[in-house]
């Protein structure tokens, strides 16, 4: 008898097991094979596809040009907001709103509203995540741009959807997601405190005591947040003072515009070494980018709304033939949803992030030469080691030569000339391709 329970014990913790094993596939075979072609319409805060893609387009046009204006001062990385969207898409696996491989360049396709919706029976907690990473972005912008009004502006911002999540339900997924939205904050309270926008002893306090007292498990998030309102306190005192740089009164929640949004990137504060290594590199490829981007053909000639940037990580990692390889992953915009490159450049841990023009031309178009702009190399593809179409980079080749471009092939992949660059296309279309890529060290 004992023997027999013994042997159904097992039999039962086969079962449990074999059960999670399957939830497992399902919340990662999801996240792996979920196509984000609806996502845009999904979306409530997005009245159609076009305006996003001509927002997004927009958005990225001015950061880029930002920071050929600026140099080295910023230093970018979006590997925390994918991480974040990782765990966020797989708690709401079922939903599918979150796409996984670009989940750094979802976020950055949200408009915004004004404030969380307090009539909405059941808020959309990802919805109000994403619109909080983006005021987040914003905020670290302000600071770095000197915009004391505008910083404020949007902290507060921040506070009206931390306090949703707050008086939110007690899921799993609104726990994680307001988990990372108070570290966030606190994070982005402490660069703003440091930047002298918000300088009080009570919110120096507050960065002292945070310091002393790191979150690191669910269990401290309840003493934290009684130490979080401190910061609710003093940004609502502070709005009824608050003024614009101008003047003016910083005015209800209901005049947030895209054009707010119109450069969003995270400042990388806490990687000094890395943003020193790579300073020559962003330096290289911020100067020119203002000539760049007007003297590559075929702009003008493109249909409206077929055209815009996206951004990519880049992590540098020497593979196993000496070179680097370069594996995107960066959605193409346009009235339809198009296909994916994927591109992604890596080197141990370190991140920065660099551009991608991504044109849908009607016509072959070629791509002049960026020599004189983009030190480095493209060297030509062997036999693909990572089965996908790699982009292999040495940098004892000397520079970037003129390039061509070959349409679609039938197995979906683009050639470029002369240095034979190959990369392959998931899905969709894509006719034309602009590199704007410093492959120098």
């Amino acid at each position: 008898m004992a023997a027999f329970r013994k042997s159904t014990k097992l039999v039962v913790v086969a079962f449990v097991m074999l059960a999670a094993l399957s939830a497992l596939f399902v919340i990662y075979g999801d996240c792996e094979e979920y196509d984000d072609s609806a996502l845009l319409s999904e979306v409530a805060v997005i009245p159609d596809a076009d305006n996003a893609c001509t927002w997004y387009t927009q958005a990225v046009d001015s950061m880029m040009f930002d920071m050929a204006q600026n140099d080295s001062i910023y230093r970018i990385s979006i590997r925390e907001i994918w991480d974040e969207a990782f765990v966020v898409h797989c708690l709401e696996a079922n939903r599918k709103v979150f796409p996984l491989v670009d989940a750094g360049n979802a976020c950055l396709r949200f408009q915004a509203p004004a404030a969380p919706d307090a009539s909405v029976p059941e808020p959309d907690w990802i919805q109000y995540y994403r619109v909080y990473r983006l005021l987040e972005l914003k905020v670290l912008l302000d600071v770095a741009q000197h915009n004391s009004g505008e910083a404020l502006q949007d902290l507060l911002r921040m506070n009206a959807y931390v306090r949703r999540f707050e008086e939110g339900s007690s899921s799993v997924t609104h726990n994680a997601m307001g988990l990372i939205m108070l570290k966030r904050c606190e994070e982005t309270l402490r660069y703003a405190v440091d930047a002298g926008v918000l300088d009080s002893g009570q919110q120096r306090e507050l960065i002292d005591w945070k310091e002393q007292h790191p979150l690191t498990s669910l269990g401290e998030v309840r003493a934290w947040k009684s130490q979080f309102a401190m910061l609710k306190t003093l940004v609502d005192s502070a709005h009824a003072t608050a003024r614009f740089p101008d003047g003016s009164d910083l005015g209800p929640f209901n005049d947030f515009s895209t054009a707010t949004f119109h450069r969003l990137f995270r400042l990388n504060r806490t990687k000094k070494l890395l943003a020193q290594k790579y300073e020559r590199i962003l330096n290289q490829i911020s100067t020119p980018y203002a000539q760049l981007s007007n003297s590559l053909p075929g702009l003008d000639d493109a249909p409206s709304g077929r055209e815009g940037f996206s951004l990519f990580s880049l992590h540098l990692v020497p593979n196993r033939l000496g070179k680097y390889f370069v594996d995107a992953h960066v959605p193409v915009f346009g009235k339809t949803h198009h296909g994916r490159l994927f591109i992604q450049w890596e080197e141990r841990a370190n991140l920065i992030l660099m551009a991608m023009r991504v044109h849908h031309a009607q016509q072959d178009v070629p791509v002049r030469s960026l020599e004189q702009l983009t030190p480095g190399i493209l060297a030509k593809v062997p036999d693909d080691p990572f089965g996908r179409g790699a982009i292999l980079y040495d940098s004892d080749l000397g520079s970037i030569r003129s390039v061509g471009l070959n349409r679609l092939d039938d197995h979906g992949s683009v050639e470029l000339l002369e240095e034979s660059l190959r990369v392959n296309l998931f899905k969709g279309q894509l006719d034309h391709l602009d590199l704007v890529l410093d492959l120098g060290r």
